[in-house]
């Protein structure tokens, strides 16, 4: 039973994905912001990693700093919450609605610098979904 048992269990740990790192675990709305933020409001520029420039959009010091307000519990990641979101309503002026959101979201990635867009997509970028989570 016990050779049975094993040999199921390394069946079954082969068959499971790898883990995805952080940088290509999020989903292709959540890229799509990312990015979106990270020029239109951090001034992020080409020899930077993205997370460069959404810290400096929601106003960390830091990658570094940001990262360490994302792990902590509490008001730290309340306050990333709190940042991200006014972030968000900057960069969308007051839109109303997915179909308005959509649409910002449009201008603003085809506002993008060429090599903006080679951070992040391999395929085109999920418009639809980002706009129903701005929404919100």
């Amino acid at each position: 039973m016990t050779v049975s048992l094993a040999a199921r269990l390394a069946r079954l740990e082969a068959m499971q994905a790898p883990r995805a790192s952080l940088e290509t675990s999020f989903s292709p709305a959540l890229r799509l912001l990312r990015l979106l933020i990270a020029v239109h409001l951090g001034d992020l520029q080409p020899h930077e990693p993205v997370a460069a420039g959404v810290a400096k959009a929601l106003g960390y010091g830091s990658t570094l700093e940001m990262r360490m307000a994302l792990t902590e519990k509490g008001e730290s990641t309340m306050d990333w919450g709190n940042r991200h979101n006014e972030a968000v309503e900057r960069m969308l002026a007051g839109a109303q609605g997915i179909p308005q959101s959509r649409a910002i979201l449009v201008r603003l990635f085809d506002d993008l610098p060429a090599w903006a867009c080679a951070h992040s997509f391999a395929a085109a970028p999920d418009f639809d979904t980002a706009a129903e989570w701005v929404s919100l």
